[in-house]
């Protein structure tokens, strides 16, 4: 019996252990999305991505805005970061009205809409979502349906003058407008207004108030169970040696 309540205490531990990982994991990962949907949310009603953008960047600034009768448009460059290298992005932004068709399905295979970039000058696309593969197979207006708004980021590697064209639900030009573009400084961040700090993104997401709680209640309600089992286990060994 002995041996058995070592064996079964250190295997405990062991699970306990993965279980508080896998919770903290779990949590994490369902607040930031939250935090991401609340900022979402709250950019759509008050028509100011300011704080959407910051919260994915490291800098950002407003290169333009218009204000149309169906959506409202917003073009921001953005210093983004992935393994460790900086990039300049364009970030296109269409925010609904309420009067803008769009999908309500991700896998709408309907939706025909899209962003281009093109070079002005020799009038060749640069990007567009309709053949990104980050893109593939989503319906791009889908995001209107989730937060009330559609986007895309493109990268950007030189000084250029462009033009932006939208297209609707349907396929046809909503929107185009052009844009003298300049790459922002992405080491010193000097002409950019800087992206929230990792101590603003903490705040946000407040471990204490969202995820500590629902932690503490994982690792209880396994307690219990580990006890429950435990005791029972115990109660059939020692009946079955008498």
């Amino acid at each position: 019996m002995k041996k058995f309540l070592i064996i079964y205490g250190i295997a405990s531990v062991a699970l306990l252990s993965i279980v508080i990982l896998l919770s903290l994991q779990l949590h994490i990962q369902s607040r930031t999305i939250a935090v991401f949907g609340e900022i979402a949310n709250r950019a759509h009603e008050t028509e100011n991505f300011d704080q959407f953008i910051a919260y994915q960047s490291l800098g950002y600034r407003l290169e333009a805005s218009v204000d149309l009768v169906d959506a409202d448009i917003f073009v921001y460059q953005a210093i983004g970061e992935q393994d460790e290298t900086r990039m300049n992005q364009l970030v296109v932004i269409v925010n609904d009205k309420g009067t803008f068709q769009h999908a309500t399905n991700i896998n709408d295979t309907y939706d025909s809409s899209n962003i281009r970039i093109v070079d002005e000058l020799t009038e060749m696309t640069i990007d567009s979502l309709s053949t990104n593969s980050l893109y593939d197979g989503e319906a791009l207006t889908y995001g209107m349906h989730v937060y009330g708004f559609f986007y895309g980021a493109f990268v950007m590697t030189e000084d250029r003058q462009i033009s932006i064209s939208i297209d609707d639900y349907q396929g046809n030009l909503f929107h185009t407008l052009s844009l003298d573009y300049h790459l922002a400084d992405q080491v010193a961040l000097t002409d950019v207004t800087a992206g929230l700090t990792d101590i603003e993104i903490s705040e946000l997401v407040d471990r204490d108030t969202n995820i500590k709680p629902a932690v503490t209640k994982d690792i209880t309600y396994f307690l219990i169970a580990d006890i429950v089992i435990g005791g029972c286990v115990v109660f059939f060994i020692k009946r079955k040696n008498h």
